[in-house]
């Protein structure tokens, strides 16, 4: 029996989503067998307190100088439109193939993407480890992690403007460092999340309410934006809402950039010292390895789990 339309888009994306969850159990594996090694807790503990303080400030800064200032500087380094077209080019060859090789094709231009970026902050944190560089290092490889996080996002057709993504992506980073039980607790927020964003936009893309700026249908005959129509009460939930985004933005770099800290406190000392710098410079690509790996996984899961979502309310829609 010739499968239909839809269930060849089922049976792709199912096909990704249980390739998506054997590399999830792989990494909680991984995470739960990541005990620190008696060596290095014991080379941590001669470092300085004072080391530890100022490298949970440095990242702090970092995320905050690279938010508020970096973005536009990044977007520099690739073409967002590009990038953009060619996630929404893959989307539409998709929907007439109906086939898994069009969704490989993403995680192949994500991966691609990812090995220039690995090669920069491989250079950068081996060129500055060897003058013995550490510290001022840390906006650079920030920088960089970002960039790559953010071309990854758009790769899978998500912008990362807002509030709302940016705790997601700094929640994606934190969890990407953590071990043990940490590890579990992060990973499992994280999925909570994905889950039930992925109804969320299949539910705007239908109804073409998707973020993208326009306004709700009929707004525009009524000749007034959509927030003119709120009265005080909307009005105050809405500015609430908005405050409460930038506080938990707040609050999530601070987990972020402390459990950065505390994983990478030893290799950032070792990088401040001349010469064998370099052993702690070679740190930053294999971290960001670790997170980039952590966070294409998340937002591959997060794109195939809204394709489902999207398609189902169509067939849905079909037969009503």
């Amino acid at each position: 029996m010739m499968q239909s339309k839809h269930g060849k888009y089922e049976t792709a994306i199912d096909k990704e989503l249980k390739l998506i969850h054997r590399q999830e159990e792989s990494l909680r594996r991984a995470a739960m067998k990541g005990k620190t090694p008696q060596w290095k807790t014991a080379l941590e503990e001669k470092v300085p307190g004072s080391i530890y303080e100022n490298l949970q400030k440095a990242f702090r800064k970092a995320f905050a100088i690279v938010f508020e200032k970096g973005t536009g500087l990044i977007e520099k380094t690739y073409n967002r439109e590009s990038l953009e077209e060619d996630c929404q080019v893959r989307e539409f060859a998709f929907q007439v193939k109906a086939n898994r090789k069009t969704l490989k094709k993403a995680r192949k231009d994500a991966r691609a993407g990812n090995l220039r970026n690995l090669a920069i902050t491989s250079a950068e944190g081996i060129g500055l480890g060897v003058l013995g560089i550490g510290l001022p290092d840390i906006v650079m490889f920030v920088g960089v992690l970002l960039k790559g996080i953010y071309e990854t996002a758009l790769q899978y057709g998500y912008a990362y403007d807002s509030d709302q993504e940016r705790c997601f992506i700094l929640k994606l980073m934190e969890t990407a460092v953590l071990k043990g039980e940490d590890w579990e607790e992060g990973n499992r927020e994280i999925d909570r999340y994905i889950e039930s964003s992925a109804v969320e936009c299949a539910v705007e893309e239908e109804s073409g309410t998707e973020e993208s700026g326009e306004a709700e249908p009929g707004a525009e005959e009524s000749g007034e934006e959509e927030f003119e129509a709120e009265g005080p009460g909307e009005q105050q939930q809405s500015e609430a809402w908005e405050k409460d985004l930038k506080e938990r933005v707040k609050e999530q770099t601070g987990r972020t950039a402390d459990a950065f800290a505390m994983d990478m406190v030893l290799l950032k000392f070792i990088q401040g010292l001349p010469v064998v710098g370099i052993l702690g410079g070679a740190g930053n690509p294999l971290y960001y390895n670790k997170v980039i790996k952590y966070a294409e996984l998340k937002y591959r899961k997060r794109y195939l789990l809204k394709l489902r979502e999207k398609f189902r309310s169509q067939q849905d829609a079909g037969k009503r």
